[in-house]
């Protein structure tokens, strides 16, 4: 009710200028038709007191509740709002989910390209701006759309399809999923040093293991955005607990980590599952960008308690790439040995 009697009392009726730009340098771009992938466009509008007045500035309310995508040809409305799942074609939101990966494929080079962060109003050469993110669902894939923008003013509507005030549009080509298999999947092991001062008769060894995904369709280095598990509450938590061939003095301790920068946590004076740990311990994680992080620690300490190896069954994660694309995977526990017990295994769900 407020915002209605705040657009009332503009005085507002006209449009001088209004264009629809991608934030990528050339006016057409691939996404993924995955629901997810989003492509960001920018929105630039000059409002006027009536059609051909003095300029004014409206409010990002006003712009918001006023400006649509449009497809160019037939003027129809994009669906706005957000959608997640089945068949809903194209849509567009003004709140990113993080997924603005641009997929760039040249024939010598190949780059990809990040979004910038969402930009919700600016004015630029006397031009106001609003964001908007683009996506669409499976059922578009293969097909090429035309999107322009429409405005309604209290007076008139001003937009920029095919036959009208200006002609102004983007164009999206959209691609096929895809979906990360086993055999997109592949790891890397790196040891790290241990600079924190241990308990004598005690000693630590970390080695951390990088999970990262590659593809045959090649639009640009796939990087590991975002990461899901059923147990969520496992995540910087000790998730499997072998102990040593050789007796209960030593034992292997897994963990996973969340998608993030490098950083260095407390692991220490705590339990991993049921092995106390009763003393400081800081280690450095996540190292490599854009790949997953386990930890793998073998500690030895003569005070340890006999207990049998521990993990959790059905462990399983969802991890996304920067364009939304994603692949499933399960955790595959393995306490044959001593070499088995320090490596990941895991299985395509």
């Amino acid at each position: 009710m407020n915002r209605d009697k705040k657009e009332e009392t503009l005085v507002w009726s006209g449009i001088s200028e209004l264009e629809i730009t991608l934030r990528s340098v050339t006016d057409s771009s691939l996404i993924f038709a995955n629901g997810r992938n989003m492509i960001t466009v920018d929105v630039f509008l000059t409002a006027t007191e009536t059609e051909h007045g003095d300029v004014i500035e409206l409010p990002y309310d006003v712009i918001l509740k006023n400006t649509y995508l449009i497809d160019f040809s037939s003027g129809e409305k994009l669906n706005k709002g957000a959608y997640s799942g089945g068949v809903f074609g194209w849509a567009y939101t003004n709140e990113s989910n993080g997924f603005t990966g641009v997929p760039i494929l040249k024939t010598s080079i190949v780059k990809t390209s990040i979004d910038q962060a969402a930009v919700s109003e600016d004015n630029i050469d006397g031009k106001q701006r609003i964001s908007f993110y683009i996506y669409c669902s499976e059922s578009e894939q293969n097909k090429i759309k035309n999107i322009a923008v429409m405005i309604t003013a209290p007076d008139m509507t001003f937009s920029t399809a095919h036959g009208h005030q200006k002609d102004s549009f983007i164009q999206l080509k959209a691609l096929r999923e895809i979906k990360y298999k086993y055999s997109n999947a592949k790891t890397k092991s790196k040891f790290v040093n241990i600079t924190e001062t241990l308990p004598k008769n005690v000693s630590v060894a970390q080695k951390n293991v990088y999970f990262s995904l590659k593809s045959d369709v090649i639009y640009g280095k796939c990087l590991i955005t975002k990461m899901e598990a059923d147990f969520h509450s496992l995540i910087g938590k000790a998730h499997q607990c072998y102990h040593s061939d050789d007796g209960y003095s030593t034992y292997y301790t897994h963990f996973l980590w969340d998608v993030g920068k490098e950083k260095e946590v407390s692991i220490g004076e705590r339990k991993w599952i049921e092995l106390p740990i009763n003393f400081p311990l800081n280690i450095r994680i996540n190292q490599h960008f854009g790949e997953l992080c386990f930890s793998i620690l073998m500690v030895t300490d003569y005070t340890f308690p006999k207990l049998q190896d521990k993990w959790y069954d059905a462990f399983i994660f969802t991890v996304y790439d920067q364009f939304g694309n994603k692949g499933i995977y399960g955790l595959i526990p393995d306490n044959t040995n001593d070499e088995s017990k320090q490596e990941v295994y895991f299985a395509e769900v």
